[in-house]
């Protein structure tokens, strides 16, 4: 599983990371990106099975180009 999260939030330098241990454990991959525009989106993220987003922009493009994507999760 290859995970991407498109925007590092602040949040995650007070913390620690709130989603690598849970993906690790599971054989997977994460990656962090800090996107901010749709094209940002397709070109750091165009790899992911799963992509985290707080406030990347995901398009009708963005979802028609990252055609490796299975899951993406919103958060925040």
């Amino acid at each position: 599983m290859n995970v991407v999260v498109a925007d590092r939030q602040p949040a995650f330098e007070r913390m620690d990371d709130p989603f690598g241990e849970p993906v690790r454990s599971r054989s997977g991959k994460i990656r962090y990106e800090d996107c901010k525009t749709e094209t940002d989106v397709i070109d750091q993220c165009g790899d992911a099975e799963v992509l985290v987003v707080f406030k990347a922009p995901i398009t009708s493009r963005v979802a028609r180009e990252l055609t490796d994507t299975r899951l993406i999760v919103r958060v925040g």
